[in-house]
């Protein structure tokens, strides 16, 4: 993984004293090294001794995400999803004013990062890898993992209503889209006689793109980032993955690496026969629920541009 530049997001600055006293709260020694993750776009994460990584929830400090977090990694630590091991996590705040995690740094660079050394068979064997170990996660129950989420709608119909009443205000607010573009938006996924089925609930990584996924030698060795894990309907993550592609750049990846993914996915979790009626409008929704937040991203306008394009296209497709 990267460090931090000057021009990254930032909002914490982590000092050694503080760091020391959350190593000294689970007895791991001194700290000899800090440095800073250039990792995603909200947290501060940072790599310490280079065995371990402390992330600082700044950005949404009552938000659970991170004993979500903590929760995943405890459950899935002796399954067949590669997690990092957790060392300790705390929500009170006292040690650095904002909630943390800590964890084991798993060695290797992000698939990301890497992804563009690898020959076309590599990367047909990591599409495959990952694809199985996303179809892998959705075969986990709530009873197996016990996470702070929102009800589970098993009505899948009335679940999109509610949600697309949510995002409706979200657009109206932040004054990203038109009216009348919105107004036939929830006309849409209103009437639409695609989601008239009933769903169970599926563990969901909640942003499962290279960048969270760690690879050492061709091998996948961990996937990070659980924070936005909940349980949901395990076609719309598998829509918004394929979407956007596991690289996270929409057209980032062609149709014989895609179909590879999807096939390792299939090889561990069965999806309905009826996914692909829904797959384009699980990708819109994706979009919609995110789109409020780019005007803020100022930080990063190659972002901005990027959902926002891919909001239009979509809309243009299924809506306009």
């Amino acid at each position: 993984m990267t460090e931090k530049t000057e021009t990254a997001y930032q909002k914490y600055n982590l000092e050694k004293e503080s760091a020391q006293k959350v190593f000294d709260r689970f007895d791991l020694g001194a700290i000899e090294k800090i440095s800073q993750f250039e990792q995603g776009m909200i947290n501060d994460v940072y790599s310490i001794n280079g065995k371990y990584v402390l992330k600082i929830n700044s950005a949404h400090p009552n938000l659970p995400k991170l004993s979500n977090e903590a929760a995943v990694y405890e459950a899935l630590a002796d399954s067949s999803v590669p997690v990092p091991k957790l060392y300790g996590y705390d929500e009170n705040r006292k040690l650095l004013g904002y909630p943390y995690i800590l964890m084991e740094q798993i060695q290797g660079e992000t698939l990301k990062e890497i992804w563009r050394n690898l020959n076309d068979e590599q990367r047909m064997i990591s599409a495959l890898e990952t694809g199985k170990i996303l179809g892998t996660i959705h075969n986990s129950k709530p009873e197996q993992v016990r996470i702070a989420s929102a009800d589970f709608e098993p009505n899948l119909k009335s679940s999109i209503h509610s949600r697309i009443g949510e995002i409706g205000t979200m657009l109206r607010s932040s004054n990203v889209l038109d009216e009348h573009v919105i107004k036939k938006i929830e006309t849409y996924f209103q009437e639409s006689s695609c989601f008239d089925v009933e769903i169970q609930p599926s563990l969901l990584h909640g942003n499962y793109v290279f960048a969270n996924i760690i690879a050492e030698g061709g091998t996948i060795r961990g996937i990070i980032d659980w924070e936005w894990v909940s349980f949901g309907h395990d076609e719309e993550e598998l829509a918004v993955t394929l979407y956007r592609g596991p690289t996270g750049i929409v057209g980032g990846m062609d149709e014989k690496l895609l179909a590879s993914f999807k096939d390792g996915y299939l090889s561990a979790h069965q999806i309905s026969d009826t996914f692909n009626e829904r797959y384009l409008s699980y990708a819109l929704l994706y979009f919609l629920k995110i789109l409020p937040n780019t005007p803020a991203w100022t930080h990063r306008p190659d972002k901005q541009k990027e959902y926002i394009d891919a909001t239009n296209n979509l809309i243009n497709q299924i809506i306009l």
